[in-house]
């Protein structure tokens, strides 16, 4: 997905919804021009933003898990940080005993 300077997604990207259809709405202009497939997002930054954030997360996962077909929201995935062409330790894997993200200066 596109980045804005202050590291959220791209505020024009999130405010087109064209037709509303699958080649045209908000997630496919979020993400860009990438040839992204996935959205991947660490737990501890879910898990840092303001608790009716994160029910409203969990409750339209929720919502899309009974509208998709099972196919379409079932799998197992791993994730590995890539610096370069190696892979790479993630810092921030541990969510049990870091806290939460804030930012700085604000």
């Amino acid at each position: 997905m596109k980045e804005a300077s202050d590291g959220g997604l791209d505020r024009a990207a999130q405010g087109r919804s064209g037709g509303g259809g699958y080649s045209d709405g908000p997630v496919w202009n979020a993400f860009g021009l990438t040839y992204a497939a996935y959205a991947v997002f660490r737990r501890r930054a879910l898990q840092s933003m303001p608790v009716e954030w994160q029910q409203k997360l969990v409750d339209l996962i929720n919502e899309m898990h009974e509208a998709l077909p099972p196919e379409a929201v079932e799998g197992d995935f791993v994730v590995q940080i890539r610096k370069g062409n190696r892979f790479a330790k993630d810092e921030l894997s541990d969510y049990r005993h870091t806290g939460a993200f804030r930012k700085q200066g604000g």
